[in-house]
């Protein structure tokens, strides 16, 4: 079976279990493996889920599809969630926008319908606007590399979505009463954290979609290198200690399991994974480091980035506009007069070079205490889309305050207006919250209208 027909979600939860699913059932293995939680009982478990977050789907009909059958045996698939009345065929004959989110997760953990990671902002969007919302998944770091995630990716935009005959095929299959206009010529493209840089990564790799606008909340554009681990990590408290030296045993873990699963004709990647497998494993990934032989030079990076060895989004640009631009970021310094003999040398795919002729209107959302994926990273993005695209407006929006309580004549007078829109939310972290209420959270009900202009608009 490679299409499940469209149910309510909570069919699907009282019927899936762990991993709500329509036919299609994982086959990975649902034991978990040590290296990815270091041993540690205290992370070896699921993160209690209660409240509103346990109902975010149940306005939604979900169907699944496979998008490709991987070598171990997996189904690499995507959800098509739709509202009740309109797969029920009530109305008909009208237009729906489409709506791609990818989940983050630090590419080690979450899948596509999680509902934790999928905040009301997102719900609001796609049932305000009778959206398709499609959400791919996608495998997870260590088992896998960088390429092979990105190769899951651009197998779901070259082998699916842009194939209109299967497309609409499956969408009929999926939600056989359904009676509307998908227009897959009105995109909006998301996600959270590490899914930003997938929507980042498609827009660049794929630039014959039709992306009406982009909207990026405290998204991952570089590498992921955490500075500084401290303090409280879903209930365990954490430092630097707590990570540093860990990442090559587990990595050298992690190829065994390899090596013995493709031994044993058993399934081996991770698609579909429910936090906190994998947490640990993405924490220590991104806060040891690790020296390494670049271009001739001493780099540290971190152990994700060298397990990851694919170009980052700001890489990407940096290419696009000139191979010797000025490395702004600290993290990719060499270190001063070390030698790189003797090192392990650092490779990485190839960076994008041929820029698309065209730029969508994007908002970016981020806050100033964001220790995971740092402003200065957006600030950079923008300034090199400010480069490549010199039509493009650029406004950003300092010191937003995240409610409306703290907001001043200067914040109640503004609103976006810009091709490139920055937010800068105050002491906001990661994730921000994502509660779309006028009341609670100013700036996201700000940037909601100026999402909607954009993405269901004719003119751009």
């Amino acid at each position: 079976m490679r299409v499940a027909v469209g149910v309510p979600f909570h069919e699907l939860q009282s019927n899936s279990g762990k991993y709500p699913t329509r036919g299609i059932p994982p086959k990975q293995p649902t034991t978990p493996r040590k290296y990815l939680y270091g041993e540690r009982d205290d992370l070896n478990r699921e993160v209690p889920v209660d409240g509103e977050a346990t109902e975010r789907f149940h306005g939604f009909y979900v169907g699944e599809v496979v998008v490709r059958t991987l070598e171990d045996g997996q189904h690499l698939t995507a959800f098509v969630l739709v509202n009740q009345a309109i797969a029920r065929g009530e109305p008909s004959n009208i237009d729906c926008p489409v709506y791609v989110r990818f989940h983050g997760g630090g590419f080690g953990q979450g899948y596509a319908l999680y509902e934790p990671a999928f905040s009301s902002f997102n719900c609001h969007l796609a049932m305000s606007n009778n959206a398709v919302l499609i959400m791919p998944n996608y495998r997870k770091l260590p088992e896998a590399t960088g390429a092979e995630i990105l190769a899951d990716i651009d197998t779901f935009w070259t082998q699916w979505f842009k194939n209109e005959a299967l497309f609409e095929r499956d969408m009929k299959t999926m939600f056989p009463e359904m009676n509307v206009n998908i227009r897959r010529d009105q995109l909006l493209m998301s996600g959270d954290s590490s899914g930003r840089f997938l929507a980042v990564y498609s827009w660049l790799k794929h630039p014959d979609v039709s992306i009406k606008a982009m909207c990026l909340q405290y998204p991952m554009l570089r590498a992921f290198r955490r500075h500084k681990i401290q303090g409280d990590y879903y209930g365990v408290e954490i430092n630097d200690d707590f990570v540093k030296g860990k990442a090559e045993g587990l990595l050298r873990e992690c190829e065994v399991a390899r090596v013995v699963a493709k031994k044993n004709n058993e399934p081996f990647s991770r698609i579909k994974s429910v936090p906190l497998e994998g947490g640990y494993a993405t924490l220590v990934l991104s806060g040891d480091l690790h020296k390494v032989s670049w271009r001739g030079e001493v780099f540290e990076i971190s152990w994700w980035n060298y397990h990851f060895a694919q170009p980052d989004i700001i890489e990407h640009l940096r290419a696009l506009l000139s191979p010797d631009e000025e490395v702004e970021d600290p993290r990719h310094t060499p270190i001063k007069g070390a030698k790189p003999d003797g090192l392990p040398v650092f490779t990485m795919g190839d960076t994008i070079r041929e820029p698309p002729k065209y730029c969508p209107p994007i908002i970016i959302s981020h806050g100033t205490a964001d220790n995971a994926c740092h402003i200065e990273d957006t600030r950079l993005f923008i300034k090199y889309l400010g480069k490549l695209y010199k039509n493009m407006e650029v406004e950003t929006h300092d010191d937003f305050p995240s409610k409306s309580v703290d907001m001043g004549p200067e914040d109640e007078n503004f609103i976006p207006k810009g091709d490139i829109c920055l937010l800068k939310v105050t002491n906001g972290g990661h994730p921000l919250a994502e509660d779309i209420t006028k009341d609670e959270n100013e700036w996201l009900y700000r940037a909601v209208s100026w999402i909607r202009d954009r993405w269901l608009s004719i003119d751009h």
